[in-house]
């Protein structure tokens, strides 16, 4: 779902129902809430295309996330008001909510509300108190989507998430680092995919390697790294553009589509970067620890 005209006539959508301010986004909560949406049970909502298996996407609707989806007589019996079909002019679409307990392991797929699936999930890390998920800004914020800070962020398939914070990235930009923060009820990341503990985080350096990544299309590939800390890779970044990594590392080993915000992992277990995208010479581009821990620290604040 990448075509800029439908990305923007759902924004478009979304300012239309739920307003631009975090004001209007409260009043629009009241009004849905009053006009059926019982505060007990919903848990989100927000503008989406509908969706169906194998048909273009027809039109957008007001996405609620409910605790259960309960026919209309359990509800009735619970003295509860449904979701109505419609609120205004635009319908409406129920979905169960997901079990916020289930821990999702790095390489899921990862997505904006809106946008396609793009990128991965890195891991989920307790960050100065907070437990955040990490992902790529240019996977599940890029500028042609103007992602508000509260939208859903999905991870494989569900939502599982609300954006927090991301660099903001737009083209000829020259940046440290590539990535967006979530707020989450996920698992703590405790594993790798392939069992090995996860040792937490840590400066990226060549002779720690091999180091493995988790990209949900490529899978977890191993390769050598190379210190190129200090110098600038220039890559085009979909939906972005050309933009220019200052002091970033690269493993001999290509990246794929949906690969990005892939968590790059050393042999000892350590989180030491996020993979951003792929030279034209075949080599994964990664943000290493070095810039990635700052840039999050930052977001967080």
């Amino acid at each position: 779902m990448s075509d800029p005209r439908l990305l923007a006539a759902l924004r478009r959508a979304e300012i239309r129902v739920l307003g631009r301010s975090a004001s209007a986004r409260r009043a629009a909560t009241d009004r849905f809430r009053a006009e059926g949406a019982t505060s007990g049970l919903v848990r989100g909502f927000g503008v989406a295309p509908k969706l169906a298996a194998g048909e273009p996407i027809s039109e957008n609707v007001i996405r609620f996330l409910v605790t259960n989806k309960l026919s209309p007589g359990v509800l009735a019996e619970r003295g509860v008001g449904a979701v109505p079909k419609k609120l205004g002019a635009v319908a409406t679409d129920v979905v169960a909510a997901f079990d916020a307990t289930t821990s999702e392991p790095p390489g899921t797929a990862v997505k904006h509300a809106i946008a396609g699936e793009l990128g991965s999930l890195a891991c989920v890390m307790d960050r100065n108190g907070i437990r955040i998920a990490l992902a790529a800004s240019h996977v599940v914020a890029p500028p042609s989507v103007f992602p508000l800070a509260g939208d859903d962020v999905w991870v494989g398939g569900a939502p599982r998430a609300d954006l927090r914070a991301w660099t903001a990235l737009s083209a000829f930009a020259t940046v440290h680092a590539d990535v967006a923060v979530s707020d989450t009820a996920l698992a703590v990341t405790a594993t790798w995919p392939d069992g090995a503990a996860f040792g937490g985080a840590r400066d990226y350096a060549p002779a720690n390697g091999p180091f493995t990544f988790y990209g949900f299309v490529s899978g977890a590939r191993t390769a050598m790294g190379q210190p190129i800390l200090g110098s600038t890779v220039s890559l085009a970044v979909p939906l972005v553009g050309p933009v220019s990594y200052v002091g970033h590392a690269l493993l001999d080993v290509a990246s794929q589509g949906g690969d990005s915000g892939a968590a790059v992992r050393d042999a000892a277990g350590f989180l030491v970067g996020l993979v951003v995208g792929c030279t034209s010479t075949a080599q994964a581009c990664v943000t290493p620890w070095q810039s990635l821990g700052p840039a999050i620290d930052q977001l967080l604040t």
